[in-house]
C-alpha cells in the first residue's frame, strides 16, 4: 500500500487573516502531508485505525468511545455519539481498514481491547510509536491532539465558514476558534460543498 506525499494544495499560499481573539491558546503541532502519510504508513493496522479517526475530525476520546454498532459500511459513515452527535463519510482508506477489521473484532469498542475500549495511555503509545517506525523528527510531539489538529487546520486553510468546520469536527472553544482564525486565508468563505474534507494524503491516494 503506497501513501501518496505530495505537498499542501496552493491555497496554504494564500494571505492570512488576522486573528479573532488577541489572545489565544497555544495550538498543537501540525504535521505536514508527507509526515502524515509516513506515519500511517508505518502503523500497524491498531495504530493506523486510531490515526485515520483523527485525521477524519473524531476527537481523541470521541474515537475511544466509538463502538461497531456506529459503524455503518453500507452508508459509508460513522455515527459520532455524545455532545457532539454527528455522521461521518467514510473515504476509502478508512472504509478498507473497517471492513478488513469488523469481523475479527475483539471488542465492541473500535478501538477496544478485550473486556472494553482502549485507553487513551494506549492510542497516545500507538501514535507515538508510527511516528518514532516513521523517522518524523520530534517524535514524542506527535500526538492524537496533534493527528486531529492536523486535520482542523487543513480545513481551515481553505476557507471553511466555521459553522460548517464544527459540523464537521464538533465544537470548539471560542479561544481555539480564535487561533484558527490566524491560518485561515482572507476573503470571503469557501462554502462546505467546495471543501475537500478528505485529507490530502488519502485524497491523492483514492485519485491516483
Amino acid at each position: 500500500m503506497r501513501w501518496a506525499g505530495r505537498r499542501h494544495p496552493r491555497f496554504h499560499s494564500r494571505q492570512r487573516a488576522p486573528a479573532l481573539l488577541q489572545q489565544q491558546p497555544a495550538l498543537p503541532r501540525e504535521l505536514s502531508q508527507d509526515e502524515v502519510a509516513s506515519l500511517v504508513q508505518a502503523s500497524d493496522d491498531d495504530s493506523r485505525l486510531a490515526a485515520l479517526l483523527l485525521l477524519s475530525g473524531v476527537s481523541p476520546d470521541e474515537a475511544l468511545a466509538l463502538r461497531w454498532s456506529d459503524v455503518d459500511l453500507a452508508g459509508n459513515r460513522i455515527h459520532v455519539g455524545g455532545g457532539a452527535a454527528r455522521d461521518i463519510a467514510l473515504h476509502d482508506s478508512l472504509r478498507a481498514l473497517f471492513a478488513s477489521r469488523a469481523a475479527a473484532a475483539r471488542s465492541e469498542f473500535v478501538l477496544g481491547e478485550e473486556g472494553g475500549p482502549a485507553s487513551r495511555d494506549t492510542v497516545n503509545a500507538q501514535i507515538l510509536c508510527g511516528a518514532h517506525d516513521a523517522g518524523i523528527e520530534s517524535a514524542i510531539d506527535v500526538t492524537p491532539d496533534c493527528l486531529r489538529h492536523t486535520y482542523v487546520a487543513f480545513l481551515v486553510r481553505q476557507g471553511i465558514r466555521f459553522a460548517d468546520l464544527t459540523r464537521l469536527v464538533g465544537p470548539l472553544p471560542a479561544g481555539v476558534l480564535g487561533a484558527y482564525s490566524a491560518l485561515s486565508p482572507t476573503g470571503p468563505r469557501v462554502p462546505r460543498e467546495e471543501i475537500n474534507v478528505v485529507f490530502s494524503a488519502f485524497r491523492s491516494r483514492e485519485s491516483a
